[in-house]
């Protein structure tokens, strides 16, 4: 199958991007640990920081192309925040938050670019997708301005209602952050971010006129088997299958045996169960996840066993490729790609899906027989 992109993934391994120290070492490291779970293709991520900590990880190369020797390709960073909802801030340590604040009337843009210079740096280059809260008009300013440098704005840790995230959806946003996760929940009255999804599929209006065209949208589901339920992944991706991106949400403790580990600055607990889960200490808060993306595939396979298992493997693969503007080049096996795959096997007895080869590039960068 083609190989597996992953949109937010903080790290694994014993490795925390966000408060990462040596970092040119830890992604060397986690660039060839990676592609043992089947991902060729990665956009690690930044939760909420200071100013410093943004401005600091922003100096080194996090877009790279992958190949055998090095493995998995860097795609950028995705920056979580801070521009976030206080109210919706889950995992994010409450004083890292950045409300949006109001711009001042007619200096609205220029205001914009130098809150995200201040917090961000100068140099945005290294960055590929920034999530924002969309609860407040100011929002719009944010997004325009990360717009023009290319960047992916998406949707999340927000309290927007429908005709907000409507709004940042007609004036560019693409993304909706871990949809059903630190977003309002639907309603009797208000469909807010997770109903967005429903509309998206069905309906979009052309000054002022509704019509039925599906929209180029993709919202993120953490389908390891915690963070959503089995009955809302089921009835999510049956509302608009072509905009579903799954990602790990990955920590540090994922593929490692750290029981109290951190993110960021926060302090976590792994608690051991059939699904193992990551929770901020003391609370039932989730931090992330431990399990991989490939893991998170199979879980979404088996919870859809209605939907074509190709079909849904395209949630990891092309859907990811085309949000990142990579359509035909990654997530796919077409022509002129770059032939980034993995071969998978089934267990005859158990029926459980295990990678033996991954390849980027056209060559092999991992095989399971060759660790043994």
């Amino acid at each position: 199958m083609d190989g597996l992109i992953d949109t937010q993934i903080n790290g694994g391994f014993g490795i925390d991007f966000t408060s990462s120290i040596n970092v040119q070492e830890d992604i060397s490291v986690f660039r060839k640990k990676i592609v043992e779970h089947g991902v060729t293709s990665i956009v690690p991520t930044v939760i909420s920081s200071k100013s410093e900590n943004y401005k600091r990880l922003l100096q080194y190369n996090w877009i790279e192309q992958g190949n055998a020797d090095v493995g998995a390709t860097l795609l950028g960073l995705h920056l979580e925040g801070p521009f976030l909802s206080p109210e919706k801030k889950g995992c994010h340590s409450a004083s890292n938050i950045v409300p949006i604040p109001s711009f001042k009337k007619g200096e609205e843009q220029k205001e914009a670019l130098d809150l995200l210079k201040l917090v961000y740096g100068l140099d945005w280059s290294q960055i590929s997708i920034v999530t924002l809260d969309a609860s407040n008009d100011s929002f719009l300013h944010l997004l325009k301005n990360l717009q023009r440098h290319g960047i992916i704005v998406s949707i999340g840790h927000t309290t927007a209602t429908t005709k907000q995230i409507s709004r940042a959806i007609d004036e560019g946003a693409t993304y909706l952050t871990h949809l059903m996760n630190a977003n309002s929940p639907i309603t009797a009255r208000s469909t807010s971010v997770a109903g967005v999804v429903r509309l998206l599929n069905y309906f979009r209006c052309d000054q002022g006129v509704i019509i039925e065209q599906p929209m180029p949208f993709f919202y993120g589901l953490i389908s390891d088997g915690l963070h959503v339920s089995d009955i809302n992944l089921k009835l999510l991706y049956k509302c608009y299958p072509k905009g579903c991106v799954l990602v790990s949400d990955a920590i540090k403790a994922m593929s490692s045996k750290e029981k109290n580990t951190t993110l960021g600055d926060l302090n976590i607990n792994i608690i051991d169960a059939e699904i193992p889960a990551a929770y901020i200490v003391n609370t039932t808060t989730l931090a992330g996840s431990v399990q991989n993306l490939f893991g998170c595939l199979l879980y979404m396979i088996k919870t859809n066993k209605h939907v074509p298992v190709h079909e849904v493997i395209e949630c990891a693969t092309s859907h990811p490729a085309e949000l990142l503007g990579l359509k035909n080049v990654k997530g796919t096996l077409s022509s002129g790609a770059d032939a980034d795959f993995i071969i998978v096997s089934q267990d005859s007895e158990t029926g459980s899906y295990t990678v033996d080869e991954t390849w980027i590039q056209g060559n092999k960068a991992w095989a399971k027989t060759e660790c043994i």
